[in-house]
């Protein structure tokens, strides 16, 4: 029975040959993918005959949209099988055989005959374009970048007729489904307003990128305006704020022109057309629009396009937005406290104004920050007790906006901060009556308040909070930043903590801890650390350290640390699944006064997988070291020492080519120190160190410095030993060679390094010479026989 790969090849053949008794096979073909998809539930089968189907699917694209329909139809609900797996995690297997990767094949295969149906296509994608699963919307919005995208060699032939009968789909569209298939009509619109075509074509040697700008016609300028309306109307129809700017966002890059194309003057004017009409889309909306975080988006994008755009008219159009800006009171406060998109220069002023391209940015900056700090102290001294209600609903309404700390908007930070020192009675009011529309923002107004005279009052507030177990990322907080410090208050928040298990507040107590540091005895800081600790090893949580790497006193806190606060910490970080800067940051600071520690850290790591595990997520020993490296190479000896008793003790192939890689980091040159280890190891260890010093050796890709250690173990190995051979393979090895001659050239010039071991003294030297000359020139021929082969192969798939 001929094999599915087999199969597809001839398939693939056949379709590229036209005739009706081709024609009737082909369908013939079809008919048995299909009962076959229509029947079987494992998931490797349907993968198989999607796969097959593809091969062909655009010479019978009516029966191949048929197929496809039924079987996203049936994996809806359909239980997909598999053959059973005892080393592989179901975790693993759920990955491995997930429905989503056969959706995403049933996609794939509608992109390559998406041109016979682009309505009924553009729908498919439109529907998964919306689908919970992240891989399937994904695939989806590239399905639809096909379609809906300007490709220079379709618009060769088909020219705008496509983009036509999109826009006249998505018009058609009910209001309920705009909504819903929002994320794949933005993309739709996103390509049809794209200001240039592309495509990429291939030839042997050679992958060609090919931009070009629009041909201005009647049909171009339609479809963009059409596509400028449609979002125009998709903004009035959607509710949530993100979606909003996102519409905002595609509206301004339809006033782009082409970034690498030239373009003449006719396209110049449709996109100079479009940007007015997309201004006076602007006005209206700043108009009536009452989300100021929009209206700053939209004074963002008006100033941009009164900077760069080259043309008169559209900056008056600009100044028009701009105008009704002004006008608007709230959003002047606003952008004061909150808008770090807002624009703070004097622009739409002909006599201030510098032209364009002459903007000294370093004083525009200054500028702005100079207005903005005179409009904050003015905002300051302006609240009063006749606009208490007035500045109760601005805080209490500004505060909900989405910060994730103090820094995203730090006006608004300083300005709560001084209301809070010089208005405590205010303030304390507000926390009374609407603590929980206040909490994002609650740390610098409490701030203030501790500088005031009513600070002893914030003390009612911690009891009751404490009492009932809110706001405790709050209080952590105000212990890290205030100056005004209560030992008392972050114990209490930190016991209650741990005993909620409550995660990120722990982090926030961790912090405070670290940033008050010199406030404990050495005593409290190490047991409250061993505490926090605890509760996150057990929950294999090790995020703390974000909170954690950069601060000044890093090396302070460490050498603070006792050792068991120390074994703490590292315990925890095993938990990592990998070493990032962060992480070897850290690592690096407690390898300075105790490098032992974390060799012993990456034992545990290496000790602690099996090879289910090591084929997942988890890496014990990160791809290169940075900061580790000149601790650890400090005590060269005791690193070798120790690690070779790790492979002596257990000698299983991976745990020994991961202690390989972990010496390799340490020592990424093979340096003369490392060199001379391994020589005193080979002249005074036994038999049992030879695969540790390979499982090094293997990490050292064309590394001349490893061939005094190569021929000291050939002079000890006896003949025919299998050590003999991994050192052909570590010789052997090239790294990454380019060109299709790549490997051919690597073989030759290592053929020409080894020859001098050819006069050496030591027969077995000699010897190994000779038969690893000869496997090198087998090598050459067959891989400069697979070279031509690959070559003929390239030039006709492209037919050339």
């Amino acid at each position: 029975m001929i094999d599915i790969k087999t199969r597809k090849n001839i398939l693939r053949q056949l379709a590229k040959d036209d005739g009706d008794v081709i024609l009737t096979s082909l369908e013939k073909e079809a008919g048995k993918i299909e009962k076959i998809l229509n029947e079987v539930t494992d998931f490797k089968t349907i993968e198989d005959y999607i796969d097959l189907l593809d091969a062909f699917a655009y010479r019978i694209p009516e029966k191949a949209f048929s197929i496809l329909d039924c079987l996203l139809q049936r994996l809806e609900t359909l239980q997909v099988t598999h053959e059973p797996f005892s080393m592989i995690s179901e975790d693993m297997v759920s990955r491995l055989y997930s429905k989503s990767k056969l959706v995403n094949a049933c996609l794939n295969c509608y992109r390559h005959i998406c041109y016979f149906d682009i309505k009924k296509i553009l729908m498919i994608f439109l529907k998964y374009s919306s689908n919970e699963d992240t891989n399937i919307r994904r695939q989806a919005v590239e399905g639809i970048n096909d379609i809906a995208g300007y490709n220079l060699e379709v618009y060769k032939v088909r020219g705008l007729y496509d983009h036509r009968e999109i826009i006249d789909r998505i018009e058609s569209l009910l209001n309920e489904e705009k909504v819903k298939y929002f994320n794949g009509l933005i993309a739709v619109c996103i390509n049809l307003l794209s200001p240039e075509l592309k495509s990429t074509t291939f030839s042997y040697p050679n992958i060609t990128f090919t931009t070009a700008s629009h041909i201005a016609n009647d049909i171009l300028a339609d479809i963009r305006q059409r596509s400028i309306i449609f979002l125009e109307n998709l903004y009035k129809l959607v509710v949530n704020i993100e979606d909003k700017k996102v519409i905002l966002g595609t509206l301004q890059n339809a006033c782009r022109t082409p970034h690498r194309a030239k373009y003449d003057n006719e396209f110049y004017q449709i996109i100079r057309q479009n940007t007015e009409y997309i201004l006076g889309v602007l006005e209206k909306i700043v108009d009536t629009e009452e989300d100021l975080q929009l209206v700053q988006v939209i004074e963002e994008d008006a100033y941009w396009l009164y900077r760069h755009f080259p043309d008169q008219t559209v900056r008056n159009a600009t100044c028009k937005v701009k105008a009704i800006l002004d006008t608007k009171y709230e959003y002047q406060v606003f952008k004061v406290l909150i808008g770090f998109r807002g624009v703070f220069n004097s622009w739409c002023n002909e006599e201030n104004d510098p032209k364009i391209g002459d903007i000294d940015v370093e004083n525009e900056f200054q500028s702005e920050n100079q207005n903005r700090e005179k409009r904050l102290q003015e905002l300051i001294n302006d609240v009063h007790p006749e606009n208490y209600e007035q500045w109760e609903k601005r805080i209490i309404a500004w505060s909900q906006i989405q910060s994730n700390d103090m820094a995203t908007f730090p006006y608004f930070s300083r300005f709560l901060e001084n209301i809070g020192k010089n208005l405590p009675d205010f303030t304390l009011s507000l926390i009374r009556e609407h603590d929980e529309h206040l909490d994002r923002f609650m740390v610098p107004i409490i701030i203030g308040i501790l500088q005031s005279n009513k600070k002893d009052e914030f003390q009612t507030f911690t009891k009751s909070w404490l009492a009932q177990e809110k706001h405790l990322q709050v209080m952590a907080k105000v212990c890290e930043y205030a100056d005004y410090f209560d030992q008392n208050l972050l114990l209490e928040v930190t016991e209650i903590a741990i005993n909620l298990q409550d995660r990120r507040t722990l982090y926030e107590c961790l912090s405070a801890l670290f940033c008050k540091l010199e406030q404990y005895t050495n005593t409290v800081f190490n047991t409250l650390l061993q505490r926090i600790l605890k509760v996150l090893t057990e929950c294999q949580d090790s995020h703390w350290i974000q909170n954690f790497w950069y601060r000044n006193n890093l090396q302070t806190i460490i050498q603070t640390m006792e050792d068991k606060t120390i074994d703490d910490v590292l315990s925890n970080l095993t938990y990592l699944d990998r070493i990032d800067y962060v992480g070897e940051y850290i690592l690096a600071a407690i390898a300075e006064c105790n490098p032992t520690k974390i060799l012993d850290f990456f034992g545990k790591r290496i000790k602690s997988i099996s090879q289910e595990e090591y084929k997942r997520d988890y890496e014990p020993v990160p791809f290169s070291f940075d900061q580790l490296r000149s601790p650890l190479a400090k005590i060269h000896e005791l690193t070798i020492r120790i690690i070779r008793q790790w492979c002596i003790d257990d000698r299983s192939r991976l745990f020994c080519h991961l202690c390989g890689k972990l010496i390799s980091n340490i020592f990424p040159e093979f340096e003369e120190n490392l060199k001379n280890e391994i020589l005193n190891l080979i002249q005074e260890g036994g038999e049992e160190d030879y695969q540790f010093i390979l499982e090094i050796l293997k990490n050292y890709h064309e590394n001349h410095n490893i061939y005094d250690v190569i021929t000291e173990l050939i002079k000890r190995l006896p003949e025919g030993r299998r050590e003999l051979n991994e050192i052909m393979m570590i010789l052997q090895s090239t790294g990454v060679v380019t060109g299709e001659y790549g490997f051919v050239e690597a073989y030759k010039r290592k053929k020409t390094e080894i020859e001098l071991w050819l006069e050496n003294d030591d027969s077995k030297i000699r010897a190994f010479a000779e038969d690893y000359i000869a496997m090198l020139d087998r090598m050459i021929d067959s891989e400069e026989i697979m070279a031509k082969e690959r070559i003929i192969l390239m030039k006709h798939q492209h037919r050339e």
